[in-house]
């Protein structure tokens, strides 16, 4: 970037000052630059003038029906209804600009007999008979100087925007730690696109850029390193209710209609044109026949969110007298997990054996990058069981959807106890140094699902029955099952057709925990029942892969999938 490509330093207002034995912070900062200034797109936004407030300052005079000019009274200014009827309200602006212009200098004589003398260095902002217009127009005032041209407050009733906003505050009623305020991130897309154009945040957070992205006809990427973020955004989307924009000719990418407005200018008075026409950038012209929902959006996640934070080592404590050792990632994990491991030097999936008077478990370690498959789940307990180990531990960064079905089917077979673990995402920082493993290391939990069949004649038909979920409490370190209904669910998802790889959205059911004020939006009556986590999904065909897939996210922003086959 660098300075040439500095374009403004932006303040904003926020809700509160945070408290400090100083002077208390009641504003964040925008920091604006472009990759290429040169190619930087500007919209401006328009905010409307107040009067005795914003954009008005400088008109501080008043004239009268009856040609009257005089200054404009404090109690008149507080109270714009005091104003005589017919009164308009005026600043004064000047006639001239730096420069001097051969036949734009001379001085003018106007019919009231006053001589205007332009001055030295100085030339008419308009030619000298675009004066005369002004004088008969009644738009100079009748003395002689520079400052002369009368601009009434109703020629243009907005300002632009300037770097200070004082006119926002905080997010309310925020669903994120940090969030910023959706006025301020419109703005900022406003200003700087036009709709149909693509805007990246590579920081989603509650989501607030894609949401008004999607709400100004705008296209989004955004990405996150958490769950829960995402999950939040995902819920802010799909759960939200757009205005119906009008667009050019039927299409986003022909441009969205806007309000406008007119501006009486020196140059249209003085040359006799029509007003200009300023598009608003940030009043679309609302299509009230209809109301919106987000469009199509695709959900991606890594298995491993930042697999460069770990640079093939971590640091390890060093005895008395010994140096510190670099170690390798099997090896590092399994030791993470139980500090008794013995490694495996042999090829297989059982990584370590680790055993005390009370057991004998197998570790079996899921790559760096990518989910752990059902095959590895299956392999590392053939292993296992061909050792004589009856409890396997699959350590895992990310798994696939239908490792839950799998571990149920092997636990069937026979004695075999299999326990699936995920490894926390920032576990191999770095010059992390080895901590307690229950720090780092969390149960997976699996979905309580129930398939009912619907049958209609020859037609099958199922329906799917959330009962609960196995939830990890972060602050108390254990797994409890919880019915679905206990208020630890945040919502949950339905694969109707899952194909082994791509997750699809079919039906989705959230907990509103706050019922959303749509009413205004949809000029409808919704039941306050329809906000309420439904626990069984719509009825749904069974179609080509035989096959669904149901994702839980709890409170905590855990998300876990459950397959079940439904031939």
């Amino acid at each position: 970037m660098g300075k040439s490509n500095f374009c403004s330093l932006i303040s904003f207002n926020k809700t509160t000052g945070q408290t400090s034995r100083l002077v208390p912070t009641v504003c964040d900062y925008l920091v604006w630059y472009a990759k290429d200034i040169g190619q930087l797109k500007y919209r401006p936004i328009l905010l409307r003038k107040e009067f005795g407030g914003i954009g008005s300052v400088e008109y501080t005079n008043v004239e009268l029906p009856d040609g009257t000019i005089r200054r404009i009274e404090d109690d008149e200014i507080e109270n714009p209804s005091r104003l005589p009827q017919g009164a308009r309200v005026f600043a004064t602006g000047d006639i001239t600009a730096d420069g001097w212009s051969e036949g734009g200098s001379a001085d003018i004589r106007l019919p009231n007999k006053m001589t205007l003398k332009c001055g030295p260095n100085l030339h008419w902002k308009v030619s000298s008979k675009g004066i005369l217009r002004l004088f008969e127009k009644h738009r100079l005032l009748p003395r002689e100087g520079h400052r002369i041209y009368k601009r009434y407050y109703d020629d243009f009733p907005y300002i632009p925007l300037s770097n200070v906003w004082t006119d926002v505050r905080g997010e309310p009623g925020k669903s994120y730690v940090v969030q910023t305020s959706s006025t301020v991130v419109s703005r900022c897309l406003l200003m700087t696109t036009d709709p149909g154009d693509l805007v990246f945040d590579p920081t989603c957070g509650s989501g607030t850029t894609a949401y008004c992205a999607e709400r100004s006809a705008r296209r989004w990427i955004t990405c996150d390193s958490s769950r829960v973020a995402v999950n939040v955004a995902r819920k802010r989307l799909l759960s939200a209710v757009y205005d119906h924009y009008a667009t050019r000719n039927g299409t986003v990418a022909s441009g969205i209609k806007l309000e406008s407005a007119t501006r009486v200018t020196m140059s249209s008075l003085a040359y006799d044109r029509e007003p200009e026409k300023v598009d608003l950038v940030d009043q679309p012209v609302i299509d009230k026949s209809a109301v919106r929902v987000t469009g199509p959006i695709e959900v991606m996640s890594l298995g491993r969110y930042s697999i460069e934070d770990w640079k093939g080592y971590v640091v390890r404590e060093s005895g008395v007298g010994e140096a510190a050792k670099l170690e390798n990632y099997i090896e590092v994990i399994c030791r993470l997990y139980r500090k008794d491991a013995a490694i495996q030097g042999a090829t297989g999936l059982v990584h370590a054996v680790a055993e005390n008077e009370k057991h004998k478990i197998a570790i079996s370690v899921g790559p760096l990058s990518g989910r752990v498959t059902a095959k590895q789940i299956n392999d590392a307990v053939q292993d296992a069981l061909a050792s004589g180990i009856l409890e396997v531990h699959v350590l895992g960064w990310a798994f696939e959807a239908n490792v839950g079905e799998v571990k149920s089917q092997l636990e069937k077979r026979g004695k075999v106890k299999v326990e699936l673990i995920m490894i926390r995402p920032d576990t191999l920082a770095e010059g992390l140094k080895a901590t307690q493993p229950e720090m780092l290391f969390s149960p997976l939990a699996l979905p309580d699902i129930e398939v009912a069949v619907d049958k209609n004649g020859k037609e099958k038909h199922l329906r799917v029955i959330l009962n609960g979920v196995a939830l990890f409490d972060r602050k108390r370190r254990t797994t409890e099952y919880k019915a679905a209904d206990s208020g630890y669910v945040s919502a949950w998802y339905l694969d109707e057709d899952y194909d082994g790889d791509c997750f699809v959205d079919c039906q989705m059911f959230f907990d509103f925990k706050k019922t959303p004020n749509i009413k205004a939006a949809l000029k409808a009556e919704v039941d306050p029942e329809e906000y309420t986590l439904q626990l069984t999904s719509q009825r749904f065909p069974v179609r080509g892969y035989n096959r669904i897939a149901v994702k839980v996210v709890d409170v905590y922003g855990n998300e876990s999938t459950v397959v079940r086959d439904i031939t």
